[in-house]
């Protein structure tokens, strides 16, 4: 055999030395570290990719909720607005007081508990009212609050007036009234009752009777003793008057009205809703910052439900804050040719435009109630998860300064742009629409 064929069989069998197995398990720690960085950069930008679009998604989702509320404001008592706007709200269920709340908004979620004093858990007729900071979050944080009402009857929107004043016992009652037409069992009325001034001085809910026979004329309308048209109450929101209720069906006249605001058990009925920013689940108030905050809805009607409630509902995570203003207009008729355009955007801090000069029950303030075109609304929202901290131990996103309401056109009132630094190290995103408060634009 060949002398330089047996050097080369006895190389291939002692394999690698020491310094070709060093090379190798440098060239696979080399590429480890590689590929471990990649996908540290890749779950990094993964993170923050899903976290921002999440934000994304339930700002939009809030938006429209939003939207879809103030937008349906003041309907089914649009029309009686000259009556109905800043009536003092009387409610009870099963017949126990429920509006005004006993211990004012120690009765509400611990979310809403945030809301202005002036409010004291009394509530009057309006389509959409602004309470400024009135969301329950820590400082220096702020946020605002909505109080938005309407009714989906579209039947009846406009004011009945009684032909006789009611008769009634414990648990039921009957109102004589000019029409009965777009009444139907289980709706639920807005019953009103004037003073001298054309104000009201209470109005309270009831609700149309769901059982029992009605006497009908010849086209199958109610009528009473076939001379009068007669409207039978019954129900859950049915109270001829109860503790701390000031408003009494006995006490009502010829001058009263009645407006129906929907059916309780369908979806047709009146949404009377709070929204509210505040922190974590189930109406807890650990509103550390550290903790991603959420919008809440509150049914102040206790619609479909056997008793009053203390439960709010989320509506959409990652609402950090939200701020509104409003839109008004100078022309309190609108009719043509100028119609009602927005002239000055307000502040609800200003002073005539607050909540508590809104809800003063005068001529002034239902008018200016009527001058709201719209609201302006700005969304901050955050993403859910921080961003990781850099080797450093910084913030891998510095503090980010916003600013909301820069462009409002007209300029010249009340309202001014918010500007302010957010915590660090995590991803935001605002989102800022106007929205017509339709039924005040006729």
């Amino acid at each position: 055999m060949r002398r330089g064929a047996t050097h080369s069989a006895a190389r291939a069998e002692r394999g690698f030395g020491l310094i070709e197995t060093m090379i190798v398990v440098v060239i696979v720690l080399f590429m480890s570290i590689v590929i471990f960085t990649v996908m540290s950069t890749s779950e990094k930008q993964k993170r923050t990719t899903n976290s921002v679009s999440d934000a994304d998604q339930e700002g939009n989702y809030a938006a429209l909720v939003l939207e879809k509320a103030i937008r349906s404001a003041g309907s089914g008592f649009r029309q009686g607005m000259a009556t109905a706007y800043g009536c003092p709200l009387n409610v009870a269920i099963n017949g126990v007081q429920w509006l005004p709340m006993a211990n004012g908004v120690g009765d509400l979620p611990a979310v809403f508990q945030q809301l202005n004093t002036d409010v004291k858990g009394s509530y009057e007729v309006a389509p959409v009212l602004i309470d400024y900071h009135g969301s329950l979050v820590q400082a220096p944080r702020t946020s605002d609050a909505l109080i938005v009402m309407s009714g989906t009857a579209g039947f009846g929107e406009y004011p009945v007036t009684f032909v006789a004043p009611p008769t009634t016992t414990q648990t039921t009652g009957n109102l004589t009234l000019t029409s009965t037409a777009g009444f139907n069992a289980n709706d639920m009325l807005l019953i009103l009752q004037p003073t001298a001034g054309g104000l009201m001085s209470a109005c309270a809910l009831s609700e149309v009777a769901g059982t029992g026979t009605w006497p009908v004329d010849a086209k199958g309308l109610p009528q009473n003793g076939g001379v009068t048209p007669l409207l039978p109450l019954a129900g859950d929101y049915y109270t001829q008057g109860s503790p701390g209720i000031s408003f009494q069906l006995s006490s009502l006249s010829t001058t009263s009205q009645v407006m129906d605001l929907g059916n309780e058990l369908t979806d047709g009925h009146p949404n009377f809703q709070l929204y509210a920013v505040a922190s974590s689940a189930n109406g807890n108030t650990d509103i550390n910052d550290t903790i991603n905050t959420t919008l809440w809805s509150y049914d102040l009607l206790q619609v479909k439900a056997t008793a009053a409630s203390t439960q709010a509902t989320s509506v959409a995570d990652g609402v950090y804050e939200m701020y509104a203003v409003y839109g008004v207009s100078a022309n309190p008729t609108c009719t043509a040719p100028a119609g009602c355009p927005i002239t000055s955007w307000e502040s609800p801090n200003s002073p005539n435009w607050n909540i508590t000069t809104l809800m003063s029950k005068t001529a002034a303030a239902n008018a200016a109630l009527y001058q709201i075109k719209a609201i302006r609304l700005a969304l901050v929202m955050r993403a859910a998860l921080p961003e990781q901290q850099t080797s450093a131990g910084t913030p891998a996103v510095p503090p980010q300064t916003i600013s909301i309401f820069n462009n409002l056109e007209p300029a010249g009132g009340s309202a001014a742009p918010i500007t302010q630094t957010l915590t660090g190290n995590y991803r935001y995103r605002t989102i800022e629409i106007t929205i017509p408060v339709r039924n005040n634009l006729f």
